[in-house]
């Protein structure tokens, strides 16, 4: 991708609009007041610290050669989990996440069910990971220099990592992986060579390598490898009442009472893996306890196997999802996104308007498993980075934790591709211009024009005070009475004008800025033709590179 096409490219503003810009960014502020906020989470500029966030990391991927790349994922995994596990002897505020660091969270947290299995259920010591939400502005800010109380923080907190991870890839230092064996009565250190790890992680990860375990079992007695291990965890979790993936309720709230298959397997099997495959040796035994428990665990019985091989068959990391396929995954969302042409602030505040509207589908049809378009899943991604925010909003208003799956296999994506357009066409949300109309001047626009701005109303949102639409703006040579001749036509119910002034169901457009050919006349009487000619203005951008069928 080059420089010239990114869509979050200060260089593609105007110069007026850069220094602007820059000045509020640098302020820790923006000029938001008439811009869409979502759960004070999906707003303008998280979106677009989001973005610069990820468009950093694959322009970094992009200069490294394929086996830095894969050196570089598998020292990043490592490196989150120290991270992660920091927080168990640390209090405090922690350190700002270095670049990688802060992409794994990322891509952690676009799992909500597993982001909170594993931060708050079987990790709780990191939960201000959870509370707290990715730190995106102070990543940004940090981008170029990162300040010395965040370097000294760092230091304290893991004090055998560099700050960043390209300072170890610039110098040529490679290190050895260490890994931590799973069985409780080892626990071991396994150093492994980083050309071999990388191998193992990244391409085969059943190959042997040497380990004598304290535990005398004899499939681990002078050898194991990472699938070993990752069943070993798994052995380790039965035994401590935390499966992943069984924690929660389908909700996404805390699980009530444990699945009785794992409770049943802990006390009465031994799991052995069969033709060197632990998930057919945990199919095996979850079979045999639901015929000792019978039929009505049967639920039990789908959502450990489901488990067992989704959280943990080739993860021997210490999380619920494997988290170096996780970020890769999230590389044809990056690269979707930045085809797209995103013109700022407006296509932000399209996204944020658009994701309200994709979530209301979902509220009114608690069946309807909705796809997004990928602006939406811009302003999607952006408010699940702020889990807390995210996790209470969805049970305050939706009554369960909408889920974010970006392993849904095509053909099911089709079909609810389907179910989701058929649910846009019946959709009734619409936004109308109201509110007291206020003139002013903005520096958004090249010449400082005048404008007027008038908030955007949508004629329901199930959200209440947790949405705000914000406003939109029109350029003058246009005066008061137009917004308010406008408003009139509207309630008179002019159902006849195409579109109108009921902007469409899926997009609004910040800023209405007429052609001077389609301005209304001087009289600004409003009859078909100018109310159609403002409709697609309002509703223009619905249009431009927006095909709904896209999941990131």
């Amino acid at each position: 991708m080059s420089t010239t096409q990114s869509p979050i490219d200060l260089q593609r503003l105007t110069q007026e609009r850069k220094v602007l810009f820059q000045k509020e960014v640098e302020a820790g502020k923006l000029p938001s007041d008439t811009w869409p906020d979502l759960n004070d989470a999906a707003k303008v500029k998280n979106c677009y610290f989001y973005l610069s966030l990820i468009e950093r990391f694959w322009n970094m991927m992009d200069a490294l050669d394929v086996e830095v790349k894969e050196y570089y994922m598998a020292r990043a995994e490592t490196r989150y989990e120290k991270f992660v596990r920091s927080f168990e002897h640390h209090t405090g505020e922690s350190p700002l996440p270095p670049l990688d660091v802060a992409v794994f969270w990322h891509a952690h947290a676009l799992s909500p069910f597993r982001f909170y299995e594993d931060i708050m259920v079987r990790y709780p010591a990191a939960r201000n990971m959870f509370d707290k939400g990715l730190p995106l502005m102070s990543i940004y800010h940090a981008r170029n220099t990162i300040p010395k109380y965040h370097l000294e923080r760092w230091n304290r907190w893991i004090p055998d990592e560099p700050y960043d991870l390209l300072d170890e890839i610039k110098d040529g230092t490679r290190k050895r992986f260490k890994l931590t064996c799973w069985e409780p009565l080892c626990e071991a250190t396994i150093e492994i060579p980083w050309r071999k790890y990388v191998q193992y992680r990244f391409h085969d990860m059943d190959i042997h390598f040497p380990h004598t375990c304290a535990s005398g079992s004899e499939s681990t007695k002078s050898h194991t490898s990472l699938n070993q291990q990752a069943k070993l965890k798994l052995d380790a979790d039965v035994r401590a009442h935390k499966v992943a993936g069984t924690l929660l309720e389908r909700n996404g709230e805390d699980r009530r009472k444990e699945n009785q298959i794992v409770e049943y397997i802990r006390i009465h099997k031994t799991v052995v893996p069969l033709d060197n495959d632990f998930d057919l040796g945990y199919e095996a035994a979850i079979q045999d306890a639901l015929e000792a428990l019978g039929s009505e665990y049967e639920n039990d019985a789908n959502q450990f196997l489901h488990a067992v091989r989704t959280c943990y068959k080739s993860n021997p990391t210490m999380f619920s999802l494997d988290l170096i396929h996780a970020v890769r995954r999230q590389r044809k969302f990056y690269d979707a996104v930045t085809r797209m042409t995103w013109r700022f602030p407006d296509g932000y505040c399209t996204a944020i308007r658009r994701y309200h509207d994709f979530l209301s589908l979902m509220k009114y049809d608690p069946k309807l498993i909705a796809v997004p378009s990928i602006e939406i899943d811009c302003a999607w991604h952006t408010h699940m980075l702020f889990s807390g925010l995210y996790h209470a909003f969805c049970l305050r208003h939706m009554k369960r934790v909408i889920n974010h799956d970006d392993t849904i296999p095509e053909s099911k994506l089709l079909q609810h591709s389907v179910s989701t357009n058929n649910a846009w066409k019946s959709s009734n949300i619409r936004y109308k211009i109201g509110g007291k109309v206020e003139t002013g001047q903005t520096g958004w626009s090249s010449g400082y024009k005048k404008v007027l701005t008038a908030s955007l109303i949508p004629n329901q949102t199930p959200f209440g005070a947790d949405y705000n639409a914000g406003k939109i703006m029109l350029f003058l040579p246009l005066d008061e009475n137009f917004l308010k001749n406008l408003n009139t036509e509207y309630n008179k119910g002019m159902k006849t004008v195409d579109g109108m002034l009921a902007a469409s169901r899926s997009a609004h457009s910040e800023r209405i800025e007429p052609d001077k050919k389609e301005t209304i006349s001087n009289t600004y009487e409003l009859n078909d033709e100018a109310l159609k000619s403002i409709q697609k203005a309002i509703t223009n951008s619905m249009y431009n590179n927006s095909s709904y069928g896209y999941v990131g």
